[in-house]
């Protein structure tokens, strides 16, 4: 590697660095071609997510090669009078946006990009809420767990505004509040028939209380749209975390009922 004019040069081997440190010195970098320059869109660079510098003349027979071959042979592959196309590509929750100065920008291009990176744009985003749903169920055993310790005479809590924090003392530990989980999963109003959200999910908690202490509860994770998650999760007092590949549920389930999922791997 080497700083070359205010910039760092990293290469796989001296002959690599030097070279573009030729390239640099001979006004041919693009940080000072007198063709990319101009096409940059107008914006702020460093909120892009990729710029695409292509030939458009090139692009266009690439793409009627798919077509027709015979009419992308009698296409010129470049052509030096055709000015380079700059798009700046902005990645999005949900979807991808461009800019670009040039009116000629084959906009396949980045539609493909579109087809490609959303999906897996959802995929992992979807994967992380599963993640995160599955740690949320297991910090609501240990909680669990915590409560019935901290207060033997209630047993299990009954649902989570109980684990959460007291809003007008924090600090407190009561056990109408045992604030053993923060106030999102534990929020205040998450009691009779509310559900908390959470990192694209819904929980719940429904307890066993016959008569008290509560001796069982099941804790339900389920996501708030087929968008946010593909897997509802569960657990009892037994702390085995199970799954089921469904669509969001909307009403709570019963240990019964959570035992005949499949136990997570």
């Amino acid at each position: 590697y080497a700083f070359v004019d205010g910039y760092l040069v990293v290469a796989s081997s001296r002959e690599t660095a030097l070279q573009t440190i030729r390239l640099q010195r001979s006004g041919e970098s693009l940080s000072k071609s007198k063709k990319f320059l101009p096409a940059l869109p107008p914006g702020n660079l460093a909120e892009v997510s990729a710029l695409l510098y292509e030939d458009p003349m090139a692009m266009a027979a690439i793409s009627m090669g798919r077509v027709s071959p015979e009419i992308a042979s009698l296409l010129p592959a470049s052509r030096p009078d055709f000015a380079p196309a700059v798009i700046a590509a902005y990645g999005e929750p949900t979807a991808l946006r461009e800019a670009s100065r040039s009116g000629g920008v084959d906009a396949g291009v980045i539609l493909i990009g579109a087809a490609v990176a959303i999906p897996n744009l959802l995929r992992a985003r979807i994967a992380a809420n599963e993640s995160a749903a599955v740690a949320m169920t297991r910090t609501v055993n240990t909680a669990q767990i915590t409560y019935s310790a901290a207060f033997p005479h209630r047993g299990y809590a009954r649902d989570l505004a109980s684990l959460g924090p007291d809003p007008n003392n924090p600090s407190d530990s009561t056990p109408e509040h045992g604030n053993f989980v923060d106030a999102t999963l534990g929020n205040a109003s998450c009691t009779g028939t509310a559900w908390c959200e959470k990192s694209g999910y819904r929980f719940k908690i429904t307890a066993t209380c016959k008569q008290r202490p509560c001796t069982d509860y099941t804790v339900l994770a389920t996501p708030i749209s087929t968008s946010t998650g593909t897997r509802s999760f569960c657990s009892t007092s037994d702390r085995v975390i199970r799954f089921k590949t469904t669509t969001p549920l909307t009403s709570p389930i019963s240990a019964s009922e959570c035992l005949k999922w499949a136990p997570l791997q």
